[in-house]
Formats: C-alpha cells, structure tokens, sequence
C-alpha cells in the first residue's frame, strides 16, 4: 500500500469520569498504511484543541495488552492495530473502552479483574515469601509473573537444546507427561502468551462487568499454574474454587475468546482441561462420601 496520507473521520468515546454522561467526539485524521490507532491517538493529542483522549498507552508492541479498546466493535491493541486495515469505505471508524470493565475516563478503563479473578482461583504459585494466607494483599499481575517464570523455562529448553546430542537410551515406559516434556513446556510457553488484554472476556456471551463467569484469561493463567513444577501443593483450593460460582461451570463453551484472542492463545485447550479437572475432581469427592 502507499505510504501516501489518506483521511480518516474518528468516533471517539468520550466521558470525563466514572460518574459523567458518555458522548462522541468526531475527529479528523490522517493516516498511512503503518499508522495504528494509537499513533492517531497521540496525533490528536497534540493537534486537537480539546483535552487528549484518555487510554493506556503502555508497552507499545502488545505485550501488555493494556491498552486493548474496541475498534470497529472489535476489542483490539491500540498500539499494533492498523487504521488501514479497519478504516470503513463509507463512514467513521469508532473508538470505544471495553464495556466489560468499569470505565475510568474516554478510553481508559480499571482492568483489576484480571488480577482479582486470577486471584480467586488461586492462579499462582505459593513460595514461603507468599501463602494462601496473604492472598488478600494480592496485587502483582499474575499473568505476568507466571510469564516471566515460562520465559525463563523456555531459555532453558533452549539452551539444552544446543547441547550435542547424546548416545539413545532404550525409550521407558511412562504412565503421564512430566512438567518437564517437550509437549507440556510448549503449553506453557502458549499459555504464557496471555497479555491479559480482556479480548476474551469481551467477547464472552458469559461475563458482565459484575458477576457472571470469571472468563477464559483466569482460567488459562491457573492451568499455567497446574502445569508448574510444584503445582501441587494448592491443587484442592485450586480444584475447589473453580466449581465455585462463576467458576468453569458457567462457560458456555462459545469459542468467542478463542476467535478474539490476539495472540492465539490455546484458551480450548485450558477451558476443556480445567471442565476435565473440574468433573474428576467431582467424582473423586462424591465416591469418598
């Protein structure tokens, strides 16, 4: 595509706080093919008159994911998205915040249930600097910690990897993958892809922004936690809190948060798993009694 500049008319959402009236602003734009929507974001902020438009404007190559706003409807990354690829043939493009999070101002929106869901199905590791106990001071992003301890896994794979192949053993006979399988790390590298973004929240027929389900981004951050060496020490709590209300029992199995997902995320995969870990978990208890 040209690099020429072409013109674009932007809806932008636009409310003042919490509590204020919402109402749209049109502005004017240019853009070229490698213009993205925060680029005009930005743009306008220093040419518009009226006060910039508000939105996370975070890491800048989606791996945060904060600053994820419906574009076209779309729930999408400001920072990597496109006005080429969206811009109408007839009409603005809108701009809107994630209706399943409480709106701060404009385009930014509170995404602490990301933490406070991940939270609830106890979707981290404990460490004797932290245990069930101090769950209530929970404030670290867990999808981001359990990213980084999957990135350093994955260095590790890479780095046996260019070890010399050594002599063939005879294969043993093994009843369950390890943590430590090739299969069971390449999870665990996908899982550890979630931004948390809210894309699939979004999109989910299941979630509201108060109650409902706790969506598939919560979902895939505890079965990163259940494919941790050392998983094992809060599994029941983990297994517990997912039957709970809101839990793997109120998904509905649309597919949505699979489609929406922007960095393909095996959400399936966590959601079928956590169903299985959930129905085991049931019969295991009611054959006790």
């Amino acid at each position: 595509m040209s690099q020429q500049a072409r013109k674009l008319e932007l809806d932008v959402h636009r409310q003042d706080g919490p509590d204020s009236a919402a109402r749209w602003q049109r502005y004017k734009v240019e853009f070229t093919a490698r213009t993205t929507v925060a680029d005009a974001l930005d743009a306008l902020a220093l040419s518009s008159t009226s006060a910039p438009v508000a939105y996370t404007d975070g890491c800048l190559a989606s791996a945060c994911g904060s600053c994820t706003m419906l574009v076209g409807g779309r729930p999408l990354p400001a920072c990597t998205t496109l006005l080429a690829e969206l811009a109408p043939t007839r009409g603005p493009l809108r701009l809107a915040p994630l209706r399943k999070f409480p709106v701060v101002r404009d385009l930014l929106t509170s995404r602490t249930r990301l933490r406070a869901t991940s939270a609830r199905l106890h979707a981290y590791l404990e460490t004797p600097a932290f245990s069930a106990k101090d769950e209530p001071k929970v404030t670290s992003d867990s999808h981001s910690a359990l990213a980084e301890a999957s990135a350093l896994e994955q260095a590790s794979v890479l780095e046996q990897a260019s070890v010399p192949e050594q002599a063939s053993v005879p294969e043993q006979p093994r009843s369950a993958p390890a943590h430590g399988t090739g299969a069971t790390l390449a999870e665990r590298i996908a899982l550890a892809r979630c931004t948390g973004c809210g894309a699939c929240i979004e999109v989910c027929p299941e979630t509201r922004q108060h109650g409902g389900f706790l969506g598939a981004a919560a979902i895939a951050a505890q079965r990163l936690v259940e494919l941790s060496p050392g998983a094992n020490a809060a599994r029941s709590t983990r297994l517990a809190r997912l039957t709970e209300p809101g839990g793997i029992h109120d998904c509905g199995s649309s597919g949505a948060c699979v489609e929406a997902c922007p960095e393909s995320v095996p959400l399936d995969t966590a959601l079928a798993n956590a169903h299985a870990d959930a129905s085991s978990a049931f019969w295991r208890t009611l054959f006790r009694r």
